[in-house]
């Protein structure tokens, strides 16, 4: 999806047969940690971790909204493990489907279209909660947060899912930052930590980049990437050069340098 003006996102946590199913009262919760818009810092005072609207709105400089629905929770009827044990992702893949073909028949007065604002018969932007409770050994398998396509068609007169992402209920009643940083795929961007080796503890940025560790902004780079900001760029027609730059969270100014200033588009 586009990463400025208003983005219709829909949430739908789901449940699977063998765990506790989700609660009215954490449902709410997910309402409040994805949409909330009640200012999360006063002065110089952290009042609460932002929200997923919240976090947009600022690491975008207000060149995105985000806003849409959080649904009831949907009763899959499947199994943590036929999921897990489907190394192919069509046992997922289906459960997703399934849910999102039930969330529009559940609220027929949504304004769906706006779900789907390049009309190819896809959602937009789409986030799935478990009622699964992951750890960390169990990274890779089909209920690990991530994104991910599922490469189903469209279908005639209702929307389905292509682009999308999982996470789990544990990671998901604190704060929305697991979502956050997977929209940062959806948006295009890469993990900024290593994948190459086993057990490597190699990390690009520190772990100080939401697209890292979960916290904190993104990069610069990233927001380059994806249009939020327009870099300073050294040329090489001077020989000096003085550039002024306020901080790059709240102003959006960055500097680059190209490898090879002759050849940058």
């Amino acid at each position: 999806p586009e990463a400025t003006g208003d983005l219709k996102t829909l949430i739908i946590p789901f449940n699977l047969s063998d765990k506790t199913a989700w609660k009215s009262s954490e449902i709410e919760v997910l309402n409040e940690l994805f949409f909330d818009n009640t200012p999360n810092i006063s002065g110089n005072t952290i009042l609460s971790y932002p929200s997923f609207k919240e976090y947009y709105e600022t690491a975008s400089f207000n060149q995105l909204s985000m806003s849409g629905l959080v649904t009831s929770a949907y009763n899959s009827g499947v199994r943590s493990s036929a999921v897990n044990n489907d190394s192919s992702y069509n046992t997922l893949f289906t459960l997703l489907k399934n849910a999102v073909s039930w969330a529009q028949k559940q609220y027929p007065n949504e304004d769906w279209d706006k779900y789907d604002t390049n009309n190819d018969g896809y959602v937009d932007n789409v986030h799935l909660i478990s009622n699964y409770s992951v750890s960390n050994s169990e990274w890779g398998i089909p209920l690990w947060p991530h994104m991910a396509q599922t490469g189903f068609n469209p279908v005639q007169g209702e929307l389905t899912i292509n682009t999308y992402t999982v996470s789990a209920k544990n990671t998901s009643q604190s704060d929305a930052y697991t979502t956050i940083h997977e929209q940062g795929h959806v948006f295009g961007l890469d993990d900024y930590y290593n994948y190459s080796e086993e057990n490597s503890s190699a990390d690009y940025v520190g772990y100080a980049d939401m697209q890292s560790g979960n916290i904190f902004d993104w990069n610069s780079f990233s927001k380059l990437e994806i249009g939020w900001v327009k870099p300073y760029v050294v040329n090489g027609e001077l020989d000096t050069t003085t550039i002024t730059i306020d901080a790059a969270a709240t102003s959006g100014d960055c500097i680059l340098i190209p490898a090879d200033h002759s050849t940058w588009n």
